[in-house]
Order: structure tokens, then C-alpha cells, then sequence
């Protein structure tokens, strides 16, 4: 045990351990800490882990992909901010480099308590939202959870193109002012 507090090293940056063995709890005040290593850093824990900063941080990787996966059969990655003005979560494609955001998922499932908006900027012709699917018997629904909630495909200033069948369901269909029935 020392004999005054903060004031020995345990080796230098020219004179190092080589390798450290503890069991127990690490405590480090102070710092900044800095890990760096040639090859790979493993955290492995039986509980739970947790990286908790105060300021704004980054998790990034300079080559390769970065992968944050829940391994377990029921658990899930969460992703979560408070932010209670603006943006809370932000993914960003770098539009710049045109980059895909690519989500892979047996299902996709947004919900908002609010407006969701799907948006292009990229001008005219560029930029296309496509809503595809192979299925033949589901197909693709847009619909309200009530009845009455009205449904507005297009603005006035818009062209709405239909490709293929048009089947209408509902007693009552109105173009422009004309009501058929």
C-alpha cells in the first residue's frame, strides 16, 4: 500500500507490466483513462455492463463494421434518447457518400405519437419512396385503426398515377364533385 495518495506510478510509459491478473473490483478516479491495444479489447461480463459518460460520446470503429447485438433468444438492442425538443435518435446514411440504411427484420414495427414523415430531398426524379411486396393475399394496406379517419393520398398540386386494377370498396366514391354510387 502506498504511503501518500496519488502520488506513485506502477511502471511508466517507457517501463511497463506486461501482463495484470486482479480479481475483484477495479476502481479508477481521475484520469483520462485510455485503453489502446494492437489486437482486440474484450469486456465480458456475467451481469450486467455499463458505460456511462457525462458528456456527448462516440462509439466508432475506423475500419470494418461496428455490430451492437442481444444475442439472447427473447432480448432486444434498445436505442433510446431523451431529447425533449427535437431530435431524440438520429441514424444517419451520409447522404453525401450514398450510403443505404439498410433494416433487415421479419417485421417493422414504428410506432409515433405523432406525425411520421417519410421524406426525399434529392429534387426531382431523384430519390423515390417504393413500398413493395410479394405478397399476393395481404398485399400492402394503408389504413386508420377507427372508421370515419380520412386517408389522403397525394396534395392538390400532385399527380396520383394507379398502375394496373382499381377496386373500390364503400358506398360511397366522389371524383371531383360527382358522387358515384
Amino acid at each position: 500500500i502506498p504511503n501518500a495518495h496519488d502520488s506513485f506510478d506502477l511502471g511508466s510509459t517507457g517501463q511497463r507490466w506486461n501482463d495484470l491478473w486482479l480479481s475483484g473490483s477495479i476502481t479508477a478516479n481521475g484520469g483520462p483513462h485510455n485503453i489502446d491495444s494492437d489486437t482486440t479489447i474484450d469486456i465480458d461480463s456475467v451481469g450486467a455492463t455499463s458505460i456511462d459518460a457525462g458528456a456527448a460520446s462516440n462509439l466508432s470503429t475506423s475500419a470494418g463494421d461496428l455490430t451492437l447485438e442481444a444475442g439472447a433468444n427473447s432480448a432486444k438492442v434498445v436505442i433510446k434518447g431523451d431529447h425533449e425538443s427535437g431530435t431524440a435518435v438520429h441514424i444517419d446514411g451520409n447522404a453525401a457518400a450514398a450510403s443505404i440504411v439498410d433494416i433487415d427484420a421479419g417485421a417493422l414495427d414504428i410506432d409515433a405519437a405523432a406525425t411520421i414523415h417519410i421524406n426525399t430531398s434529392g429534387g426531382a426524379g431523384v430519390g423515390n419512396i417504393d413500398i413493395q411486396t410479394a405478397d399476393t393475399t395481404n398485399g400492402i394496406k394503408i389504413a386508420t385503426v377507427s372508421s370515419g379517419v380520412p386517408v389522403t393520398i397525394g396534395t392538390a398540386a400532385s399527380v396520383t398515377r394507379i398502375n394496373g386494377d382499381l377496386d373500390v370498396d364503400g358506398t360511397l366514391t366522389t371524383i371531383d364533385t360527382t358522387n358515384l354510387q
